[in-house]
């Protein structure tokens, strides 16, 4: 499925994490206590979403593509793929929702 790349997703207030020593992070859903290790680049991408303010798919895509040199396709292909698992874990929701 298609997506527009400025769609913007924010996190939801009952998200914790943790970045660990290696960069790498712990993401914790404080309702369902279920936890999820992101690899570095993984964490590299939610950390753009703790802000607050909502960031759209091109520019997490963009940090792939600037920070490990991962061409376009290929970058908006795995902020995706990242956004919508963070999604289905309940901890990051698309900007229109409540």
């Amino acid at each position: 499925m298609q997506r527009d790349p400025r769609e913007r997703y924010r996190l939801v207030e009952h998200v914790r994490h943790h970045i660990l020593e290696d960069g790498s992070a712990v993401v914790l859903n404080r309702r369902t206590l279920e936890a999820v290790e992101l690899n570095v680049s993984g964490s590299a991408l939610f950390q753009q979403l703790l802000p607050g303010a909502p960031v759209s798919l091109e520019a997490l895509a963009g940090t792939l593509e600037a920070t490990y040199a991962v061409p376009a396709p290929q970058a908006q292909r795995d902020a995706l793929e990242l956004v919508d698992a963070l999604v289905a874990f309940g901890v990051v929701v698309p900007e229109c929702s409540p």
